[in-house]
């Protein structure tokens, strides 16, 4: 896996940078006297940024097709990003924040009635509106 990883990276950083060092040895290249030979300068440069940039694409999808580890964990990840989606309904999250208001000191009660009162009727007009 190194090995490939190593060779994408030369694959897709050599052009821009051999690209770099001509511009800096020879730098007539920026002085294009036709417009073809501008559009090539340009279309050159453009190229080798985007293979270079292209790594950055690249370089996660080798190491999914080439890590176990890593596909375990994106897939972990990924799974667990769903079940927090499914799980945020309004109803529950008003239901949490009830459960941790009763749990607060009694220092805080008066704050805790004050939001739960709050939720209360923005559960009412919630209810209503839908």
């Amino acid at each position: 896996m190194l090995s490939t990883v190593v060779i994408l990276f030369g694959v897709c950083w050599l052009p821009i940078h051999i690209f770099s060092m001509l511009v800096y040895f020879y730098p007539q290249i920026l002085n294009a006297k036709t417009k073809v030979a501008y559009n090539v300068y340009v279309g050159t440069y453009f190229f080798c940024h985007w293979i270079s940039q292209f790594h950055s694409l690249v370089n996660p999808i080798v190491y999914c097709f080439m890590s176990e580890n890593f596909r375990n964990s994106l897939r972990s990840l990924i799974q667990s990003c769903f079940t927090r989606i499914k799980t945020c309904d309004r109803r529950e999250e008003w239901e949490v924040n009830i459960t941790q208001d009763q749990s607060l000191s009694s220092y805080n009660n008066s704050n805790a009635l004050r939001v739960t009162e709050y939720n209360n009727k923005n559960r009412i007009l919630d209810e209503d509106f839908l």
